[in-house]
């Protein structure tokens, strides 16, 4: 249900199918990327607690992206840093 891309110990990609509908909060991604990507399902009517995000000094060193894919089907292509190709997902949209 949840797929992470790698590459020489690089993350390139975390793909989250569809089908996950798992109770609570999950985080998919390490606490010290700069981009967080979560997943959260919550009985009707939870209350979350108020919280604050603490400041946290990050290094950007790479434009990082989010594809919400809704309707249809994607190819998506992974390439190394030399732009050679490594492998390809196909990615559903579900409901």
């Amino acid at each position: 249900m949840v797929e992470k891309i790698t590459h020489n110990g690089t993350l390139l990609a975390v793909i989250v199918d569809h089908r996950f509908r798992e109770s609570g909060i999950h985080f998919f991604t390490p606490d010290d990327l700069s981009q967080q990507l979560a997943f959260m399902r919550h009985p009707a009517g939870k209350i979350i607690d108020p919280h604050i995000h603490n400041p946290v000094p990050r290094e950007v060193r790479y434009t990082q992206e989010v594809l919400l894919l809704r309707k249809g089907r994607l190819k998506v292509n992974f390439y190394d840093e030399n732009r050679c190709y490594l492998e390809s997902r196909i990615l559903e949209a579900g409901t």
